[in-house]
């Protein structure tokens, strides 16, 4: 009896643990706290695959705007610049930016973003500054709806202390 009691202990630490919101591939819900020191806007509110996109390749521009007296850093930057500051700033796999898709009501879950070649870097986002973003995505037509942009970014550029901050963008529709 008490095997089986601790077996079930562990299986609800394991559920906990492994469906925490850092491994959940459904990504993120519209009533998670946002701390609103970023403001993103797409360029856009419509975009068509037909007409704006290459294929189904998204490419959605916008800007983002540090609205504080604060520095933050993201892992948003071009590789192959070598400044710790930058204009443009990219969404792709492995940095900071995601693009997310609404699957229905307020579940939202990562698209498949398109990948950097040269890789991506940490960057500044230096207090009352706007900066250009490219946010590259694989966009089918069963993925046309509501998307957002996400952004993960940081009070320290610091690899040991993790104090993850995180804005949204506009909401944003992908027409056929």
């Amino acid at each position: 009896m008490k095997i089986r009691i601790a077996l079930i202990i562990l299986s609800f630490t394991l559920l906990f643990v492994f469906c925490s919101k850092e491994n959940n591939p459904i990504g993120y819900q519209d009533n998670e706290i946002f701390d609103e020191y970023l403001q993103i806007q797409t360029e856009k509110s419509v975009y068509s695959i037909r007409n704006d996109f290459h294929n189904s390749n998204a490419h959605v521009s916008g800007t983002i705007t540090n609205t504080t007296q604060d520095t933050f850093y993201a892992n948003l930057g071009d590789a192959y610049n070598s400044s710790i500051d930058q204009d443009n700033l990219l969404f792709a796999y492995k940095t900071d930016g995601y693009f997310e898709y609404n699957i229905h009501g307020t579940n939202w879950e990562n698209v498949e973003q398109g990948v950097l070649i040269e890789r991506s870097k940490v960057i500044r986002l230096l207090p009352e500054t706007h900066y250009t973003i490219q946010a590259m995505a694989v966009i089918d037509t069963d993925k046309t709806g509501k998307h957002r942009l996400r952004i993960h970014y940081y009070r320290r550029n610091s690899e040991t202390e993790v104090d993850t901050l995180q804005d949204i963008s506009n909401t944003f529709t992908i027409e056929k």
